[in-house]
């Protein structure tokens, strides 16, 4: 459902925003709730594709209710970080504040966003070590990337 709400590469964010119904929403919100989940939907945001995705989970965290709040905006606040969008990103992390003070996404993304860390320093996970963390077995190794720390990532 991700795939077909964001579209192919290039489209416009606002037409992804028009294309979440109600019942988009209400699924990916219960979804992200599951951590394994919202951790893929993250995985899956990159430098290019931010504002389709900031589309997306502004509009998703529109729409989202109680209980299931916290994983939808902490996506939005990484999607508005990723994208150069500060205020979008803090006004994701206040709410949700008021939501879940205690939600450790959330304060991994203000780290970011106090500390001015740039977006362009953001490194996608391998596609491997995605599937490989979702229990699916990959075809072959492919050497990581390191971080902007200088560590090898999922090594």
């Amino acid at each position: 459902m991700l795939d077909d709400l964001l579209g192919p590469d290039g489209t416009d964010p606002h037409l992804v925003a028009q294309a979440v119904t109600g019942d988009h929403a209400a699924t990916l919100a219960v979804w992200c709730a599951m951590l394994p989940v919202r951790d893929l939907a993250w995985s899956r945001m990159s430098r290019p594709d931010a504002p389709r995705h900031l589309a997306l989970w502004t509009e998703v965290s529109r729409r989202v209710v109680p209980p299931y709040e916290p994983a939808v905006l902490c996506l939005t606040a990484f999607a508005g970080w990723l994208s150069g969008d500060g205020a979008s990103a803090w006004c994701a992390l206040d709410r949700c504040a008021r939501a879940d003070r205690s939600y450790s996404m959330a304060g991994l993304v203000a780290e970011v966003l106090l500390n001015c860390v740039s977006p362009d320093e953001y490194l996608p996970l391998p596609r491997d070590v995605i599937m490989s963390a979702c229990g699916r077995p990959t075809p072959t190794t492919t050497p990581h990337r390191s971080d902007v720390t200088g560590r090898t990532r999922g090594g």
